[in-house]
């Protein structure tokens, strides 16, 4: 069975507010953290955005919002889970660290 937890989300807010910068003919607001003021117009925009074809450049906002989270998963679903780059693996729980360190006991 498939678990993920301990998700964060970073970026979400900002990725919004810079997803609309190419339509602006004002200047952009500086704004602190815990700052930031979402418009509906921000997250309209935000969802076009967000459902256009993958690849069409429209969607580059997308690539400024960072999800983290830990996964439980069974061993068949690591190479489909590896074909894919939407991700990086930043720690495993590797087998063969656990084989060394059991075969070291004995």
């Amino acid at each position: 069975m498939l678990k993920v937890f301990n998700t964060r989300v970073y970026g979400l807010e900002e990725s919004i507010i810079a997803g609309g910068y190419p339509m602006r003919s004002d200047d952009i607001t500086e704004w602190t953290d815990g700052d930031i003021q979402l418009t509906e117009k921000d997250i309209a925009r935000a969802v076009k955005l967000g459902t256009v074809p993958t690849g069409s450049g429209h969607d580059n906002f997308l690539k400024g919002i960072i999800v983290q989270y830990d996964v439980r998963y069974p061993n068949y679903w690591t190479p489909q889970f590896q074909r894919y780059s939407f991700h990086d693996i930043v720690s495993s729980n590797s087998k063969m660290h656990r084989m060394t360190k059991s075969a070291t006991r004995s």
